[in-house]
C-alpha cells in the first residue's frame, strides 16, 4: 500500500496496518470492482482531480477461497461490466 499527498512522494505500509483490509464475508463468488475516491468534495486545492481515483477488479472464487486481482488503473473511469453493486463506504 502507498500513501502520498505530494507530488512524487509517498510512504510504503504493509496489508497489517490497520483499515487496510475490506471485510468480503458474505460476499457469493464473482467479479467485484473496487474504487477509491480521494478528496471528493474538492478540499484541497489541485492542479488536476483526473488521479483522485483508483479502482481495482477483483475475483472471489468461492468462500473462505484466495481473492485475485484482475486488473487495476488510476482514473475515475471504470471499466465497463456486466452488473454493477455500489456501496459508499465512508
Amino acid at each position: 500500500m502507498r500513501h502520498g499527498i505530494s507530488v512524487g512522494w509517498a510512504d510504503r505500509y504493509g496489508a497489517e496496518l490497520r483499515y487496510q483490509s475490506i471485510d468480503v464475508t458474505g460476499l457469493t463468488a464473482g467479479e467485484y470492482t473496487l474504487r477509491v475516491t480521494v478528496d471528493p468534495n474538492g478540499f484541497f486545492e489541485e492542479r488536476a482531480t483526473g488521479n483522485n481515483c483508483n479502482w481495482t477488479r477483483i475475483q472471489i472464487a468461492g468462500s473462505g477461497a484466495a481473492i485475485s486481482v484482475l486488473d487495476w488503473r488510476a482514473g475515475c473511469t471504470l471499466p465497463v461490466t456486466t452488473a454493477t453493486v455500489a456501496q459508499e463506504v465512508p
